[in-house]
């Protein structure tokens, strides 16, 4: 008897270091995820939260919860002392307008500029108004930059429904091919459109306040 329940207890004990180790890979494996999209993104905490609790909605008729003044302020206090070129310090504010689905007025700054950056920002912009004919006018003025590669693959990371899931199967991100489906299932799959919708946002001004600083 002794003996038996000697082995049932090496076993319990066997047991729990199983599942103790199974629950460190998954907190490294976690953390080594967030740690490469705090890479990928190198966006300040502060500014990420900003983003993070904004609406960012795939399709937006008018900007807020906050007011233009309190981004403005938010940008003064936050983003600006971390500018050096003031043109995509700009393209920084306009993301937080963006965000914050302010697309009128992110839209009176990111036109008056050539880059490519730009250019992205005003495919976004109409896509997030709903017009995609114009958006597709301006993500193939946009054509495949270099980064698009590191873009798709956080897109392929993410976890979607399978009419959505789609694009991840591609050889390349195709923007044009998520502008129709944001136009075909913006109602039904919600939740898949914005996650990428989102992550978009996200990208785009990280790439810009790289360029900035």
């Amino acid at each position: 008897m002794l003996i038996l329940l000697s082995i049932f207890l090496k076993y319990c004990v066997g047991l729990t270091d199983i599942r103790q180790i199974k629950l460190k890979n998954y907190c490294h494996t976690t953390s080594r995820i967030k740690v490469h999209l705090t890479l990928t993104m190198n966006i300040p905490q502060n500014i990420e939260k900003f983003i993070d609790e904004s609406p960012v909605s795939l399709v937006a008729d008018k900007g807020g919860p906050l007011s233009l003044s309190d981004i403005q302020d938010f940008y003064d206090r936050e983003v600006s002392p971390l500018v050096k070129n003031k043109k995509y310090g700009k393209l920084c504010l306009a993301g937080l307008m963006f965000a914050q689905d302010y697309i009128w007025e992110a839209h009176e700054i990111v036109q008056d500029y050539p880059e490519v950056e730009a250019s992205w920002w005003h495919a976004f912009m109409h896509r997030m108004e709903g017009d995609y004919g114009n958006s597709a006018y301006w993500y193939r003025r946009v054509g495949a930059p270099s980064y698009y590669g590191k873009f798709f693959d956080s897109v392929k990371e993410l976890s979607l429904v399978s009419e959505i899931a789609q694009i991840q199967n591609a050889s390349t991100w195709d923007p044009l091919e998520f502008n129709g489906l944001i136009k075909r299932f913006k109602d039904s799959h919600k939740d898949s459109l914005h996650k990428v919708h989102f992550l978009e946002l996200k990208f785009l001004f990280a790439e810009c306040l790289k360029k900035a600083s």
